[in-house]
């Protein structure tokens, strides 16, 4: 579970600290003009994933939706990572992160990558008050 950023964090714009291979890195949150661009590659990444989870209609659509689904995407989501962290160190990070650790950072960045989105949802009531 990821530990939700304190309100100070996100006045502060402190950065995201994040753990590979037993050692801490620290990232700084994107301005939006640069979020903006990484979103747009999130949902590229994001729009290839229906032909993933489609009924498969043969043994050759079935071999590419595995090798979509398990080594495709992860290789994607990791690309999103160091595109999002750009300063993060990633030959260094990717000789010694888990999958698991990866997992993790693309769950922060997800956290912090999508504010906007999340108000939007949120909109609706606050508006009905």
């Amino acid at each position: 579970m990821i530990e939700k950023r304190s309100e100070e964090q996100i006045i502060t714009q402190e950065p995201i600290i994040i753990t590979f291979g037993g050692k801490q890195y620290e990232f700084k949150l994107l301005a939006y003009k640069e979020a903006r661009k990484w979103r747009k590659e999130f949902a590229e990444v994001l729009k290839g994933m229906p032909i993933f989870v489609n009924a498969v209609d043969s043994t050759e659509h079935f071999k590419q939706a595995v090798d979509g689904m398990f080594i495709d995407i992860p290789d994607k989501v990791v690309d999103l990572i160091f595109a999002y962290a750009k300063d993060l160190p990633r030959k260094e990070i990717e000789a010694v992160a888990t999958d698991n650790e990866m997992a993790k950072a693309f769950e922060v960045i997800m956290e912090v990558g999508f504010p906007l989105s999340r108000a939007m949802v949120g909109a609706p009531a606050m508006l009905s008050r």
